[in-house]
Formats: structure tokens, C-alpha cells, sequence
């Protein structure tokens, strides 16, 4: 089992059952070429017994639950509250898919873990599954700043208070309003612009406010514009569509009698 090229001969002989309890000799030999290998063969080596083995291992057990994942999202899910642990240690730019694909993590725990961890994004994600939307939301706008994603979390949780919380939670800040300004082209759908406008407060300085709103109403404008051309060549489709329809069924058509026994003789 020293042997370099014992891996290879233990998958090209399928005989990973075989070596279920080495894993920690064959981790010694081949660290990435080993954990693929149990990874890969979950039914010859169950993944807790290849967990059990590398007890005391974190970085082996995130490398080995990690190669588990991008084969099988469940195929861990007895683990995945560590997981969440140690791709915050270990990994955290992985977290977060990890966190989108699995539902088998707890949700507290995995919000403390990221609390602790400084993940933010990871945070907002986990706020919005536990239905808190509007603690989501706020630290897209008072932690990340980021006016463009928080739009974007507005449109996809489809909450109309949210919309209100975000316009509210804006006008706290001149710079919060200049970057809803600045980000509201193609978000019709979650505020209008009329409310926006309205809202303004009165005497406040927003840097570059006239260009903003010009902007905004043109852009308001077009899509009021391209909507209307749209219904108009719906409609014309329709009509013409409907046209073609009347002329098909004035038209004659053939029918072919019925056959009878008399027209063989």
C-alpha cells in the first residue's frame, strides 16, 4: 500500500472496499489523488467512515467534503453543518454556492458561523431563507453599500413592503439616494419613479441630482415608449393573424364521399 501508483491500481481494479480503513495511509501517499478516490466511491467507502478516519484533519475533511460536493450535493448532508464551518476557515469564497445549492445545513448556526467569519453576502442569504427580509436588506445597504444588489434582492423576494423598506432606508442618506438614482434604470418593477422623485427630501445635497433625474425620466420615457410599440405591434399581429384566419375558413373545401359497397360493381 506504499507503493505511488497503488491508487491508480486500486481504482483501475475497482478496490476502494478494499481499502476503506486506509485512509490515512493512502492520504499520506496522495492527499488530492486519494480524497477523489473515496470521494468518487462513496458506496465501497461510506462517507462516515472516511470522516471518522480523518477526525482531528479539518483541512482533509473540508478537501474530502468538498470533493463530495461538486460530485453529489447530498452526498454530505449528515455533515453539513461542519462543512459550513470549514469552508468559513478554510474556503470562504465557496461558501456561498454551498449555501445556495444545499439545504441541509441549520440555518442559526450557519448565520453565527458567518457572523463570525465576517461573510456578509453569506449572511444576507441565509437572512433571506429565514424570512428576514428586512435584516437582509439592511446590511446590503449599511454594510456592502451596494444599492445594485440590494434592487436586485428587492426584485427577486417580490415583498411590496420591502420596496417601501428600501426607499425609506434610502432617503436616511445623500449617498444612498444618489446611488438609487444612479441604479434605478430597469428596476421600474420595484420602485417607481414617481414615488422617488416624490419622496426626495426637500434642501438636501446630492451630488450631480439634476443629470440623475433627467436621466431617470428620460430612461422612464423609453420604456413607457417601447412598452406602447409594443402592445401596438401585438395588437397589428393580432388583427392580421385573425385575417388570415377569416379568409382560410371562406375558402371551399374537399370532401371525399363516403365509400359504399355498390361502387365495386
Amino acid at each position: 500500500l506504499r507503493s505511488p501508483s497503488v491508487l491508480r491500481f486500486v481504482a483501475e481494479h475497482s478496490l476502494v472496499g478494499a481499502v476503506r480503513q486506509d485512509v490515512r495511509l493512502l492520504v499520506q501517499l496522495d492527499a488530492e489523488g486519494a480524497l477523489e478516490l473515496y470521494a468518487a466511491h462513496q458506496h465501497a467507502a461510506p462517507v462516515v467512515e472516511v470522516m471518522a478516519q480523518l477526525r482531528g484533519e479539518q483541512q482533509l475533511q473540508h478537501r474530502y467534503l468538498h470533493a463530495l460536493f461538486l460530485k453529489d450535493v447530498h452526498a454530505g448532508a449528515a455533515f453539513a453543518e461542519l462543512q459550513v464551518r470549514l469552508y468559513a476557515q478554510f474556503a470562504k469564497a465557496l461558501l456561498l454556492p454551498f449555501l445556495r445549492a444545499s439545504g441541509a445545513y441549520p440555518l442559526a448556526p450557519t448565520l453565527r458561523t458567518c457572523e463570525a467569519a465576517g461573510l456578509v453576502r453569506e449572511r444576507v442569504f441565509i437572512l433571506s431563507r429565514m424570512g428576514n427580509s428586512r435584516a437582509a436588506l439592511e446590511l446590503l445597504l449599511g454594510e456592502l453599500c451596494d444599492m445594485k444588489a440590494a434592487l436586485s434582492f428587492v426584485r427577486e423576494q417580490a415583498e411590496p413592503e420591502l420596496s417601501a423598506e428600501l426607499l425609506s432606508r434610502s432617503l436616511t442618506s445623500p449617498q444612498l439616494v444618489a446611488d438609487l438614482l444612479d441604479n434605478w434604470a430597469g428596476h421600474t418593477d420595484v420602485l417607481q419613479p414617481t414615488e422617488l422623485l416624490r419622496r426626495l427630501p426637500a434642501g438636501s445635497t446630492i451630488p450631480g441630482l439634476r443629470a440623475k433625474i433627467t436621466r431617470i425620466l428620460a430612461d422612464y420615457r423609453r420604456q413607457q415608449q417601447l412598452a406602447a410599440s409594443c402592445a401596438q405591434i401585438s395588437a397589428q399581429d393580432a388583427r392580421e393573424l385573425s385575417l388570415e384566419l377569416f379568409r382560410a375558413r371562406q375558402g371551399a373545401m374537399r370532401v371525399q364521399p363516403p365509400s359504399s359497397p355498390c361502387d365495386d360493381r
